[in-house]
């Protein structure tokens, strides 16, 4: 399997979205989905077609919180040992891949319990060396409106476990409550899985009070798409100035429809001058260029093991880990020389860019929110389709034609031997004419 794709979502009661979670599993692909306020109990017991369910209910085994995972048949798996806590409920596989096993879990944590960084710490020793996390933490932080104490303690614990957090920063709880604001409290938290084998996704096909968030995790590197812009900082100003001025005529009056046609065109003119003056930016590869060295060291750990796996002597396993430790620490010094490179040779002038404010910049930049739109209707528009519509929909209501002043199809020219020649007035004569008045 070259890829995981792993969903999230807050059901809010699994039981009435079966058929709806069948539908979903299908259509996007589905391998793993972790599923937070499952409100099952020890007696609640559901089948999906393909799929295996595992489950953690509520301490007190009442129809409130729990967690489940559906996994696919043919996904090589095992269940682990739940966490089950009043504070916390989390349900586990162990998942094997073509390298390594790693844990995949369910979390919910409910709100009205106050956590601080050791019940996180103590939540993420439990999942080994390798896992990924998702569900409804409860926890406003990364990507959300605000802060609050428990996103501190959870950024804490993150910083501690040496942790990696993976949202949309978009809002995954959109409350009935109209005078509410929707946030972001649905995420994934990983460890030991690189960030560039990691695809995060929102989806808003199931429906309850939260949206699903889709991670896909590649066993090769995945390769994101440059977001398309009109213009970068490369843009050649005087060659778009000097295109415009040569396709652009600005006599055209604008009184018939057919006139209006254009705008249309001018606005195409724009675009097609920008793109035309607008070189695409490559992204720079931070992947290593290993040197002979390193890369001579990883065959012969390829021949170690391997002999160590045909024989399996003491003697040979002691030439596999000592080759092993060789490798990681060639790898670390290479790592270590790479990264003073790189730093030394950022400055603060125009020699490179302003590289070093860019990477400052970078590095301190939160990240920012990206907020819903409410429609007219008082619901709330959640994807970027939805946006897009809401949007044209108010433009094309603002801007549009001023009523006629008259209802005559014509209004009637004042002919020039009609006008008549304005008398010259004194600053003194306006001044008493505006007293009288």
């Amino acid at each position: 399997m070259d890829c995981i794709r792993i969903a999230e979502w807050n059901a809010n009661g699994l039981i009435q979205h079966i058929q709806e979670i069948e539908m979903f599993l299908r259509d996007q692909k589905i391998d793993v989905c972790l599923i937070s306020e499952t409100h099952f109990t020890k007696e609640t017991y559901i089948k999906i077609r393909g799929y295996l369910v595992y489950h953690t209910v509520h301490p007190s085994n009442k129809a409130r919180g729990g967690t489940a995972v559906i996994v696919k048949n043919e996904l090589k798996h095992h269940e682990e040992t739940n966490y089950q806590t009043e504070a916390i409920q989390a349900t586990s596989i162990k998942v094997q891949n073509k390298y390594k096993q790693y844990m995949i879990t369910a979390v919910y944590c409910p709100p009205r319990y106050i956590l601080k960084k050791e019940d996180f710490v103590k939540l993420f020793q439990t999942q080994g060396e390798y896992y990924i996390i998702g569900g409804d933490f409860n926890a406003k932080h990364w990507g959300s409106r605000i802060i609050i104490n428990k996103g501190k303690e959870l950024y804490k614990a993150g910083a501690e476990c040496k942790c990696e957090f993976h949202s949309t920063r978009k809002p995954t709880y959109w409350p009935t409550d109209q005078n509410k604001i929707p946030d972001l409290i649905d995420f994934f938290v990983t460890k030991g899985v690189s960030n560039n084998y990691i695809q995060v996704e929102d989806c808003p096909d199931l429906a309850s009070d939260h949206s699903s968030v889709i991670l896909t995790v590649s066993n090769a590197v995945i390769k994101r798409q440059i977001p398309l812009t009109l213009t970068n900082r490369k843009t050649n100003w005087l060659g778009f100035r000097a295109e415009l001025e040569k396709k652009i005529t600005l006599k055209v009056p604008l009184k018939t429809p057919e006139q209006l046609e254009e705008v249309n065109k001018f606005n195409t003119d724009i675009q097609q001058a920008a793109w035309n003056n607008t070189p695409m930016i490559q992204r720079r590869n931070m992947g290593y260029n290993y040197p002979k060295e390193i890369r001579d060291m990883v065959n012969m750990k390829r021949r170690a093991r391997k002999k160590w796996q045909h024989t399996r002597s003491p003697e040979d396993k002691t030439v596999l880990n000592r080759t092993g430790n060789e490798l990681k620490r060639l790898i670390k010094e290479m790592k270590h020389a790479t990264l003073n490179k790189f730093l030394s040779e950022l400055t603060a002038d125009k020699n490179t860019d302003y590289s070093l404010w860019k990477m400052t910049k970078g590095i301190k930049r939160p990240k920012m929110q990206i907020p819903p739109v409410r429609k007219e209707d008082g619901e709330w528009a959640k994807s970027n389709k939805e946006k897009a519509d809401l949007f044209a929909e108010h433009l094309f209501k603002t801007f549009q034609p001023l009523p006629r002043l008259t209802n005559k199809e014509t209004i009637p020219q004042i002919k020039k031997k009609d006008r008549r020649q304005i008398k010259f007035v004194t600053m003194k004569e306006l001044t008493n004419e505006i007293k009288i008045t």
